[in-house]
């Protein structure tokens, strides 16, 4: 068997599934990096900052596969 024609659609799906993937590994990083901050910056100051960090870390998890699976969709 030879494969002669892969369809354009059909390769955007794979290719934006497999940046999701990736976009997931990327996420937990920054939620790593941004637990981390919280960390290290709860024990100076208690407030927005903290709370900051970690909302952006948390965030990441949900924001950064869906951006990567739709740019490596387009």
């Amino acid at each position: 068997m030879v494969l002669k024609r892969i369809g354009p659609l059909s390769a955007g799906k794979l290719s934006g599934l497999i940046f999701a993937v990736i976009g997931v590994f990327v996420g937990i990083l920054f939620s790593l990096f941004g637990l981390l901050g919280f960390f290290a910056g709860s024990f100076e100051s208690d407030g927005p900052a903290a709370l900051l960090g970690i909302l952006f870390g948390f965030g990441s998890i949900i924001i950064f596969p869906i951006l990567y699976g739709l740019l490596g969709f387009i």
